[in-house]
């Protein structure tokens, strides 16, 4: 039922996550109805702060530290 590029980007995340594709499938269905119609965009929703010491450059290479150099 998915089409074949989204069918292999799924499977290649629920194999970053360590789940089966059934299991991120079904992860990622439950997260969209729990979400939707809330009016609530889950960016803005998050409620975790990270609040340890960061580098002083983090702003400027977050893709460095994120991805690698």
């Amino acid at each position: 039922m998915l089409p074949p590029h989204l069918k292999r980007v799924a499977e290649k995340r629920a194999k970053s996550l360590g789940m089966s594709l059934g299991h991120f499938i079904r992860e990622a269905l439950q997260t969209a109805v729990e979400n939707a119609g809330s009016g609530v965009d889950p960016l803005f929703d998050y409620q975790k702060v990270y609040t340890g010491n960061t580098p002083r450059d983090l702003a400027q290479k977050h893709d460095d530290y994120l991805y690698g150099e």
